[in-house]
C-alpha cells in the first residue's frame, strides 16, 4: 500500500488489518508537540536539536550543555550552576559564584548549603570527611571538620571548632583557639599532661600575666591547686 503524506483517510486499509500494528515513519515534524500520554519506548534516530527547555527528566542524562532545571536523578535538586562533579549533591540552592582554587578529588556528599561560596583561593586537594563550614584552607583530612577558620594541613580525627592553626592532629579537638603544633591523644580544653585536670569553672589561665610550663608546674590531684607558677 501507498501511503500519501500522513494522512491515513486517503489510504485503502484492509478490515482484518488493525490500525495499532501499523508502523507509520514521521520524517519531520514542524509543529509543537504539547502532550503525548504515551511512553517513548525506543528512539533510534539522534535528536539534533531542541529549542524549549526540557522541564521535567526522570532518567539519566549522560552530556547537557545547556541548563538543567530539575532533574529527579543523582542529582535531585540544583538552582545554581554545577560544571562537574562526581559525587552526590542532595540539595543546594545556592551559587558557586567565583573559585581560584582547584579541587582534584572529593569521595565524600555535600548534604545541605543554603549559603553561597562567593570566593575561594586556597586549594582543596583530598577529601574523605564532611566539610560544614571552613574558611581556611585544607591539605589532607579524614575526619569531620565543623568550623574552620583557620589552616588545617594534616588531620585524620575531629574538629568541631578552631579558629587557629593546626598542623598535624591525629587525636579529636572539641574547642581551641591557639595555635597547635603536634598532638596524638584527646584534648577537650588545654593542651595538658594525662594526670593534670583544669576546670573552667574555678581555674583562670590568662595568657598575658600568667605563663605554665611543664619544668615549673606542678599540680597535685588530690587539692588541685597550684603549688609553684612562673609570672611572666
Amino acid at each position: 500500500y501507498t501511503y500519501i503524506g500522513l494522512t491515513l483517510a486517503t489510504a485503502v486499509v484492509p478490515r482484518f488489518v488493525c490500525l495499532r500494528d501499523l508502523h507509520i515513519f514521521v520524517p519531520f515534524v514542524t509543529g509543537p508537540i504539547t502532550f503525548v500520554s504515551g511512553p517513548i519506548i525506543f528512539v533510534t534516530g539522534p535528536v539534533i536539536f531542541v529549542t524549549g527547555p526540557i522541564i521535567f527528566v526522570t532518567g539519566a542524562i549522560i552530556l547537557v550543555s545547556g541548563a538543567i532545571i530539575f532533574v529527579t536523578g543523582p542529582i535531585t535538586f540544583v538552582t545554581g550552576t554545577i560544571t562537574f562533579v562526581i559525587g552526590t549533591i542532595t540539595l543546594v540552592t545556592s551559587t558557586i559564584t567565583f573559585v581560584i582554587g582547584t579541587i582534584t578529588f572529593v569521595t565524600g556528599t555535600i548534604t545541605f548549603a543554603i549559603g553561597t561560596i562567593t570566593f575561594v583561593t586556597g586549594t582543596i586537594t583530598f577529601v574523605t570527611g564532611t566539610i560544614a563550614f571552613v574558611t581556611g584552607t585544607i591539605a589532607f583530612v579524614t575526619g569531620i571538620i565543623t568550623f574552620v577558620t583557620g589552616t588545617i594541613t594534616f588531620v585524620t580525627g575531629t574538629i568541631t571548632f578552631v579558629t587557629g592553626t593546626i598542623t598535624f592532629v591525629t587525636g579529636t579537638i572539641t574547642f581551641v583557639t591557639g595555635t597547635i603544633t603536634f598532638v596524638t591523644g584527646t584534648n577537650e580544653f588545654l593542651l595538658t599532661p594525662s594526670h593534670l585536670l583544669l576546670a573552667p569553672s574555678h581555674l583562670l589561665l590568662a595568657p598575658s600575666h600568667l605563663l605554665m610550663t611543664p619544668s615549673h608546674l606542678l599540680l597535685v590531684p588530690s587539692q588541685r591547686k597550684i603549688i609553684n607558677f612562673k609570672q611572666s
